[in-house]
Parts: structure tokens; sequence; C-alpha cells
């Protein structure tokens, strides 16, 4: 494929949600959904055909994919990891919400799940920004496949900006808190991060259409009772012409 999607992403988050099974809890970007989706909810409403099936791009394991079924019409949460959509599936049911292991990386699969829905809605949280400068292009490839003609990709990732937000946290608080620390100093993943000015150079204007842009925060756990908005970037994208 020309990525390391097998050999590093997938290798590292089946271990990461099979440690994390038994304390969900734990993972930092498991929040309540009043202070993540339930935001960006407010910003698809706008954008989405609602009658288009929604795709969760890295739905973890599904807090936050489970309140888009309560909004639109079908809705699948996709992960890399199959530890994770088997935690996802067992938590979160209902007709209109389904879960299923998918490597965005890989066009074969994202190929078959395009023509088993047809054009679809995008939706990510905190996806992209994990995604390797030379995996990028694949990676964009196969959200143009899914979104087709008429869907619309709404994406808020960590910004570049992320790293030094970190950086001055632990020199503030000694250490990370535990929800945090595992992620962060154990490279589960690499945390490229995701500039607005280059928006443009990941998602070309001869192929896509950036609707609106801008910079926000993303709500993540420091512990039980405290969260930390850490820099992000938010969009929204359409095709303009279609991948070949």
């Amino acid at each position: 494929m020309g990525t390391k999607s097998e050999n590093f992403y997938l290798a590292n988050w089946e271990n990461y949600y099979r440690s994390m099974s038994s304390k969900p809890e734990d993972i930092p970007w498991d929040v309540d959904p009043q202070l993540a989706i339930g935001l960006d909810i407010k910003v698809m409403r706008k954008f989405f055909n609602p009658h288009l099936a929604v795709v969760d791009v890295g739905c973890g394991i599904g807090t936050q994919t489970q309140l888009l079924a309560e909004e639109f019409q079908k809705v699948i949460g996709t992960d890399i990891s199959h530890e994770a959509v088997k935690i996802a599936a067992g938590k979160f049911s209902s007709a209109n919400l389904s879960f299923q292991q998918l490597d965005i990386l890989n066009k074969e699969q994202v190929q078959e799940l395009s023509e088993e829905l047809g054009d679809c809605n995008v939706y990510m949280r905190g996806t992209l920004q994990q995604i390797l400068i030379n995996d990028r292009d694949a990676f964009v490839e196969s959200l143009a496949l899914l979104l087709g003609r008429n869907g619309i990709l709404y994406f808020i990732e960590l910004s570049d900006d992320a790293k030094n937000y970190f950086f001055r946290l632990k020199l503030k608080l000694g250490d990370f808190p535990k929800q945090l620390k595992r992620v962060l100093t154990e490279k589960v993943t690499e945390l490229v991060g995701v500039n607005e000015r280059e928006l443009d150079k990941i998602f070309p204007p001869d192929t896509f259409s950036i609707e609106l842009k801008g910079n926000s925060t993303i709500a993540l756990k420091l512990d039980d009772d405290h969260y930390a908005d850490v820099p992000a970037t938010y969009a929204v994208i359409l095709v303009r012409k279609l991948v070949p």
C-alpha cells in the first residue's frame, strides 16, 4: 500500500485498546459527548445531507458515535482496531448504528464500504492528526472515495500547537496525568497535528473545496474531574473533483 498501516497504526492501536478494555474510563479522549461531538453536531446540522449515511472514521469505543445515531438516519463507526470496534459494539446498539473494523489506508476496504453505502458524510475527531505525513495523500484519497459527489467531511483535530501545549502542561503539573501519560510517552501514536494554514496542501483545491475552517479546542481528560482544552483545527470540506 505504500503506507505504514499494517506495521504501525494497526499494531499500536490494537495493543492500546486491548490494554484499555477493562478500564475505558482512562482513555483521555473518551469524554462526555456533550463536551465533544455534542458541539460538533451543531456544525454538521448546517452542512450534512440528512439522507446520507454518516461514517465516523476513527470511532474508538463509540462514545461519540452513538450520539450521531440520535441525529442521523444511518451511522457506521469505523476504527482500525478490532478491539475498539468490539468494545463499541458491545456498549452501543440501535437499529441505525453499526460498527466495523476499517483500515482507512486500505483502498480496497474503503472501496467496498463506498460501494455498499454510496456517497457518505464523514465525521472525524482526532484521526487525521496522527496520520504520518507520508501517508496523508493515501488517507485523503480514501476520504474522497467515501464522500463521493455529495458527501461532506467535518473534522476537528489537534493542531500542531498541541505539542507545545502538552509541554507546558507537563512543566506546570510536574508530569502528565495518568490518562495522558501512556499515549504521550509510550508512542501509542505520533502526534503530527493539523495546521489550519496547511489545509490547502492536505486537501488540494483542484480536488476539494474547503467550505469552513478555523481554530478551536478538543477536550481531553486530565483526571476524573478535570479536562484540558487542547488547541485544535476544524474544517468542513467537500469533493470538487473525484479522485481517479
